[in-house]
């Protein structure tokens, strides 16, 4: 169900080769049945989901990089990302739950940042490529960590995400035994050198020692001051805002949470407007930063009609079905506005655009009263039996 295990197809013989004395014809033919598994997959991913390259549902709110104006922006931007990934390995700092649209800044080739990711990279497959006649472990970790991270990389199929940290799950295990093996080697530094006192050959190894247990320290805290953030999803969307001040989607998160709470609060107090207010605010730049998600819109309109405003609410609600047509909840939500202004009419037929197969008893119910209210007395008693009330 993973589809990061289709690069087990490079990494066994890769692993077979660095760490076993087999001929290139056997790990040929050891690669063969996974092949065909692989293509067997593919077979059936295209029959059931079909070739969504083209005409993928995936969206710039999901992967920013489908928001670059041009191909010099859109490689820029993925050689960065790709750079985002060994800085998150070596230095796991400001992490969140969510890097979509505007988390990743849109930047050319020409940025020295990319240009500095280019450098590095180049550097890893230039030692990588001389390394791996020699079976050099380091050269097994680039390679490892290249063939893994592929798959997420966006660079031949556009990823679900252009970046996310639980991507490196796999990959990590390359950087993992790198740093293994260079503190194995500073420990066996002068483990050679025939005229190095035995005294000595013991304090070689409180350098790798000190790194070690720095290693182990720092990121220990890094973990544990980060898990509070996971308390609750206001604690983790209000967290995420402040590392990702342009993301949109936390905005949206954070905004819509307050709303929820708001919603949950059965007395028309202070603290309800209070934290409806805090809700629309979060909400207006979400959709000021992506105009384009119905369910934002949404939320701002649960948050309007809290605070009383109901013209501002049916215009988020009429924003809403201009994304998404069909949208249940937008059609509950300008239903109840115009149940609440009187409007009858106009409430029995938003709420009979509600799709049949989707409506829960309280929709049904919702028909029952409005139908009421109009005096067709055979539908009312219709919706009243289909609800079951």
């Amino acid at each position: 169900s993973k589809e990061d295990l289709l690069t087990t197809i490079a990494v066994i013989p890769l692993m077979l080769y660095f760490f076993r004395d087999i001929p290139v014809k056997k790990l040929i033919s050891i690669a063969i049945p996974y092949m065909l598994i692989f293509l067997i997959f593919i077979f059936i991913r295209l029959s059931v989901v079909g070739n969504t390259h083209g005409n993928s549902p995936i969206t710039y709110l999901d992967n920013p990089l489908l928001a670059a104006s041009d191909m010099n922006i859109r490689i820029g931007t993925n050689i960065y990302i790709m750079g985002m990934y060994i800085l998150s390995l070596i230095f796991p700092y400001r992490l969140a739950c969510d890097y979509s649209y505007n988390s990743i800044p849109l930047i050319g080739i020409s940025d020295p940042k990319v240009i500095l990711w280019i450098l590095i990279y180049a550097a890893l497959i230039f030692f990588a490529l001389k390394g791996f006649k020699k079976k050099n472990i380091f050269s097994f970790c680039i390679l490892y960590f290249f063939v893994t991270i592929s798959i997420y990389s966006s660079i031949l199929i556009v990823s679900s995400n252009a970046y996310a940290d639980r991507f490196l799950y796999t990959p990590s295990l390359a950087f993992c035994i790198a740093a293994g093996f260079a503190l194995y080697k500073i420990a066996k530094m002068y483990a050679a050198v025939k005229t190095v006192p035995a005294s000595l050959l013991q304090l070689q190894k409180i350098p790798a020692y000190v790194l070690l247990i720095l290693i182990i320290g720092l990121y220990s805290f890094q973990i544990i001051r980060y898990i509070p953030e996971w308390k609750d999803d206001l604690t983790l969307f209000s967290y995420n805002v402040k590392v990702n001040p342009e993301n949109a989607r936390m905005h949206k998160n954070l905004g819509g949470e307050y709303v929820r709470q708001a919603m949950q609060i059965n007395s028309d107090s202070f603290i309800k407007k209070e934290m409806a207010s805090k809700g629309i605010k979060e909400l207006e730049k979400a959709v000021a930063l992506y105009p384009r998600d119905a369910v934002g819109y949404i939320h701002l309109s649960n948050g309007h009609i809290i605070m009383g405003d109901l013209d501002a609410a049916k215009k988020d609600l009429e924003q809403a079905l201009q994304i998404d047509p069909i949208n249940r909840f937008a059609f509950i939500s300008l239903g109840y506005i115009y149940y609440m202004h009187g409007n009858y009419r106009e409430a029995a037929d938003t709420w009979e655009k509600i799709d049949p197969s989707l409506r829960n008893q309280g929709d049904i119910y919702n028909l029952y009263l409005v139908y009421t209210r109009l005096g067709n007395l055979d539908k009312a008693a219709y919706y009243k039996k289909l609800s079951g009330k």
